[in-house]
C-alpha cells in the first residue's frame, strides 16, 4: 500500500527537516517496508515508504524524480500500460516498468487533467522545483487516504494521521462533531473532517494545489447518472466487472483474495477463477456459541472452481485481546465495529503466506 508524507514549512531548518521527515516516515513504516527515502529542497520535504508491487527494481523507488518534478505516490493506476502507449506515441521514453514513472510523466505532459485518464486508486503529491507549486490528488472514491494540516502558510500531509503525532503543528484537540457522528452513526469520517479538529482529509475526486502559502481544492470528477434499461445495465455491469478484475491482476507479485462466501467476495474470486488463473483465498471464521462461521458458503465457491487454494484462520479470545491495542493503533480512529478486528487477522494470514496484494 505504500506510505507518503511531506511538508512545506519555512520555519524548519534544513537539518531538522530531514529528521522530521524521517520521523514521520517511521510512524508509518508498516505501510512500506521495502524502501524508505526522503527528498529535500529548500522549504520542502517529501518522503515515501515503499511496498513493491510493480517493477520491484530499486529504480522505481520514491521520491521519484523527472526533470523539475518530484513525486511521492501511494496506489496503483491499473491502466498504466495503455497510458504508457499514449506517452510513447508523444515521444516519451521510459526507464522503468512501473506505473510510478507513467503517472509522473503523464502529469508532465498533460498537467493536472492527467487524473482524468487514470483508472485506479491513488493519493500522490508532485512538487515542481522551479515554480515551488505542490500538486496533490486523491482517487475518485477515496480508496487511498490523504490527510493534511494547513496552518499559518504551513502545509503537512501524510497517508495516516499518526504521522503527525510528533509535530509541533499537530494538536490533539478533538473534533466533537465527528465524535458525535462516530458514536451515533459509526462513521469514521465525514467529508473533509476527521476526529482531530486541525487534521483534514482530502475528499475523494479532489485535487489540491499548494502555492505561495495558499491551498486551492478542486473537484475533478463526479458520478454521471444516466437512464438505461435493466437488461442493458446488467450486461454492461458484468462486462465491466470482469474487465475491472482482470486489470486489477496486473502485478509483479502474487495476488490473493479475501473470501467470505458472500456476494461481493465470491463474485471477485469467481471472476478470477473463470480465467483459469490460480488464486489463494483467505477466510477468517469463529467457533463457539453464536459464532460466525462462513466456511459453508466458501465451500460452495470452491466446489465450482479447482484453481482456488483456500487458507483459513480462527482467532482465539486471547489473540484478539493481545492484538486489540495494535489493531486500534493502526485504525487511527475509534473502531466502528468488529470488522477491523477480523480484517487484521485476515491480512496477517495473507502476509504469513507471502501475499502482498489481495482483492477485496
Amino acid at each position: 500500500m505504500c506510505g507518503i508524507i511531506g511538508f512545506i514549512d519555512s520555519t524548519i531548518s534544513f537539518e531538522n527537516r530531514e529528521s522530521l521527515g524521517r520521523g514521520m516516515l517511521n510512524r508509518i513504516i508498516h505501510r512500506g517496508p521495502d524502501a524508505s527515502k526522503v527528498f529535500l529542497d529548500e522549504e520542502v520535504c517529501l518522503g515515501h515508504n515503499r511496498l513493491s508491487i510493480l517493477d520491484l527494481n530499486t529504480a522505481s523507488d520514491q521520491p521519484f524524480i523527472f526533470k523539475n518534478l518530484v513525486m511521492v505516490y501511494n496506489g496503483e493506476v491499473y491502466n498504466y500500460l495503455e497510458i504508457k502507449e499514449e506517452l510513447v506515441a508523444l515521444g516519451c521514453t521510459f526507464h522503468t516498468q512501473s506505473d510510478t514513472e507513467v503517472v509522473l510523466k503523464a502529469f508532465y505532459h498533460w498537467g493536472e487533467v492527467c487524473v482524468d485518464k487514470f483508472v485506479g486508486m491513488w493519493a500522490f503529491a508532485i512538487f515542481n522545483t522551479d515554480t515551488k507549486v505542490l500538486f496533490c490528488s486523491r482517487d475518485r472514491f477515496g480508496i487511498k487516504p490523504f490527510y493534511y494540516i494547513y496552518q499559518d502558510s504551513k502545509f503537512y500531509f501524510a497517508s495516516e494521521i499518526k504521522a503527525f503525532y510528533d509535530l509541533d503543528i499537530f494538536s490533539p484537540v478533538l473534533n466533537m462533531s465527528q465524535v458525535y457522528r462516530g458514536l451515533n452513526l459509526g462513521w469514521i469520517a465525514y467529508k473533509e473532517e476527521t476526529y482531530f479538529k486541525e487534521v483534514k482529509s482530502l475528499q475523494p475526486s479532489n485535487n489540491l494545489i499548494f502555492a505561495n502559502g495558499i491551498i486551492d481544492i478542486k473537484k475533478y470528477w463526479d458520478l454521471e447518472l444516466k437512464e438505461v434499461s435493466l437488461e442493458n445495465t446488467t450486461a454492461t455491469f458484468k462486462q465491466k466487472f470482469d474487465e475491472s478484475i482482470k486489470i486489477h491482476l496486473r502485478s509483479d507479485v502474487k495476488v490473493g483474495a479475501c473470501l467470505s462466501g458472500g456476494i461481493d467476495s465470491s463474485a471477485i474470486v469467481a471472476s478470477v477463477a473463470k480465467q483459469n488463473i490460480p488464486i489463494e483465498t483467505f477466510t477468517i471464521y469463529y467457533e463457539g456459541s453464536n459464532a460466525v462461521d462462513e466456511r459453508p458458503w466458501v465451500r460452495e465457491v470452491l466446489k465450482k472452481y479447482d484453481t482456488i487454494t483456500p487458507f483459513y484462520f480462527t482467532p482465539t479470545d486471547e489473540e484478539i485481546s493481545e492484538s486489540f491495542s495494535k489493531i486500534q493503533y493502526h485504525q487511527d480512529a475509534p473502531l466502528p465495529g468488529s470488522s477491523p478486528v477480523s480484517q487484521y487477522f485476515l491480512m496477517r494470514l495473507a502476509s504469513q503466506n507471502k501475499i502482498k496484494v489481495v482483492l477485496d
